[in-house]
Formats: structure tokens, sequence, C-alpha cells
């Protein structure tokens, strides 16, 4: 039996952490890509940071990528690129059922596989008839693993504030998850994220459909205080409220 001396052990501990090292700054840097990508609205800026995890094969970052791939599809939506929007739905998709393939109990891969059935029936409503029952269970799934966590709460919030009140919809009730999740993501200092910021979107919008202005201008400030570049709170959600709160 070979003996490893204390100093190779030493050695191999510190190869073991520097490689741990250079994933979390690997980590960081497609976060703070995507955030940029996110808030300029730039389908390029996503698809150089989606390059770059193409060919990843670690579960966590294959999770982030299919994430991505749903963020980006958010921004083609915006820029109304719906081609564009459909194959990066199908990517996010394809990604995501392989991970629940291997890990049928992952709450955000559940979660996500939620979020992108709720992307393609918006862009197609007649899909509403067949992938409606698949969102409400795996958003449901997800958030009954990870009750706790940022990204299953935001879904949710997500869920209930698009889905008709007659399949089970609740804009009032989407507050709670969507608050809940803002608590998370900036107890875990999450805040500049595409995740986080997409939260602050759409808790503004829950906010202003239940006329509650002030809240949903508080809430669009408080994105703004964080990127004030951020053009979609900037130059149309604010300002929508802001005409609602002298109406």
């Amino acid at each position: 039996m070979k003996i490893i001396t204390k100093t190779g052990m030493t050695f191999f501990l510190i190869g073991l952490f520097t490689i741990g090292l250079l994933a979390q700054i690997d980590q960081a840097k497609i976060t703070k890509q995507f955030y940029t990508a996110y808030i300029t609205t730039s389908n390029p800026a996503w698809k150089i940071t989606l390059v770059q995890l193409a060919d990843s094969q670690e579960e966590t970052l294959q999770l982030t990528l299919a994430k991505g791939y749903y963020g980006a599809a958010g921004t083609a939506m915006g820029n109304q690129d719906e081609d564009l929007v459909e194959a990066l739905l199908d990517k996010a998709a394809t990604i995501t059922k392989k991970l629940l393939a291997q890990n049928k109990k992952s709450p955000e891969a559940n979660a996500l596989l939620s979020a992108v059935y709720g992307m393609q029936m918006g862009l197609s409503p007649m899909k509403a008839m067949y992938l409606g029952s698949k969102s409400a269970t795996a958003v449901k799934k997800g958030i009954e693993l990870a009750p706790n966590n940022a990204f299953t709460n935001y879904v949710m919030g997500v869920y209930l504030f698009y889905t008709p009140s007659m399949f089970g919809g609740d804009a009032a009730e989407s507050l709670v998850y969507f608050e809940k999740a803002k608590g998370i993501y900036e107890t875990a200092g999450q805040i500049q994220s595409w995740e986080y910021m997409n939260l602050m979107a759409f808790l503004g919008q829950a906010y202003h459909s239940q006329k509650e202005y002030v809240k949903a201008k508080a809430i669009y400030t408080a994105a703004l205080a964080i990127a004030p570049n951020f053009g979609y709170v900037k130059m149309y959600l604010l300002p929508q409220t802001e005409q609602a709160m002298k109406s």
C-alpha cells in the first residue's frame, strides 16, 4: 500500500482548495455576467455566458445554465424575438428534464421546469391544455421540497401571479411568496443577480395589480438604487405606477 506523506497530503488539500476556489470565482463571474445581460436586456451578452457554460457537466453548473436559458428567454421576449424565445426555452427544458431524470427531488429543477412551461404557455396559450397541470405539479413539488429556498418561492410567486384565478392563480397570494423570496435572497447577499432583479420587477407588478402603488414604487426605487440602468423598471414599470398614483 502506498503511504501518503504529510507533505503530499498538504499539497493534495491545497489542490482541492484551489479547485474549489476557482469554481467559486467562475460561478461569481457567471452570476455577474448574467446580471449585466439581464439589466441591459442584451441577448448577445446572455449568449456569451451561455456559451461559456455549454460544455459544463457538473450538476450545479448545468442548473445555472438551464436558468440562464430561461433568463435569456425573458430578455428575448422583451425584445420581441419569439423565435429566439422558443429556442432558448427548448434548451432550458431539455437540460432541466435531464437534471430531473438524475434527481427528481431537485427543488430548483422542479421549480425551473414549471417556470419554463409557464413561459411556453405565455407564448402559445393553447399549450396550457397539456402544460398547465404539469406546471402546477412541478412548482408545488419544488416548494414542498424546499419551502425556504429563494428560487422555489420566486417561481411559486410567478405561477400564482400569472395563472388565471379559475385555475388556482392568486395575485394577492403571490405577494407572500415574492416577499419571502426577496428576504432569502437578501439574507444570502444575492441582490446583484438576475434572479433577484427579476423578482423585484415581479414584486412591484404584483403590488401594482393590487393597487398598492406606494409599495410598488418603493420596490422599483429599491431596484434602481442597486441597478440605476435597469431599463425595464426605469423606463416602463416605475412610470406606469407613478401615472397610476396620479389617477
